[in-house]
């Protein structure tokens, strides 16, 4: 059983760095050739484009660096860190609050900035929020990620289809043994993530 289990880890391991060869040699190549091209254009067009480039391009380095299985920024500081660029980008003002010193795996970590950085964007680009709160506590042995802006919220019962921001949420806070509840108004939107610790 043992070698069973050494040899499926080993096809597994051997996917993973197969996936970030060709992300790494197909989609982060192009990124980086659209944003050579952009930042030698002028114009307002030019810039937004560049931009959206060199995060695709970000986003794309992250992937490769988990999927090798390379430590991305931690929850604690490297949480502050990362959602300070977030912001800087996004133009939002982002509030942290980290109560607890959290270890968990590069995998782990990998999903749970994915879920606030798509938390964070959709405040921005569909709720027209100012401002974003992110909360990470340990909290009865479990940890506990909150994510509130003060946006316009939404219709959870209309969101259109083909939108696959919440279902991806969702399926990364699964994939962790989570549970992600979501919950608007127009006052703002909430999402919240409990991880048995």
């Amino acid at each position: 059983m043992g070698s069973v289990s050494r040899l499926a880890e080993r096809r597994v391991r051997a996917e993973r760095l197969r996936l970030a060869r060709e992300l790494h040699d197909g989609v982060a190549q192009e990124l980086a050739l659209i944003a050579l091209l952009a930042g030698h254009e002028e114009g307002q067009a030019a810039s937004a484009i560049e931009a959206a480039a060199v995060r695709g391009l970000d986003e794309c380095r992250q992937m490769i660096a988990t999927l090798r299985g390379e430590s991305p920024p931690g929850l604690d500081g490297g949480l502050a860190e990362a959602l300070r660029a977030l912001g800087a980008r996004e133009g939002i003002a982002i509030d942290i609050r980290v109560s607890a010193h959290v270890e968990i795996d590069a995998q782990a970590r990998f999903e749970l900035l994915r879920i606030v950085t798509e938390s964070v964007r959709n405040a921005v680009r569909h709720g027209a929020a100012t401002r974003v709160e992110v909360e990470l506590a340990e909290d009865r042995g479990e940890l506990v990620l909150r994510i509130s802006d003060n946006g316009s919220g939404f219709d959870l019962d209309q969101v259109v289809t083909g939108r696959y921001g919440l279902v991806g949420m969702r399926e990364r806070a699964q994939g962790l043994g989570g549970a992600l509840t979501v919950s608007s108004s127009n006052g703002g939107t909430r999402v919240e993530l409990a991880l048995m610790r």
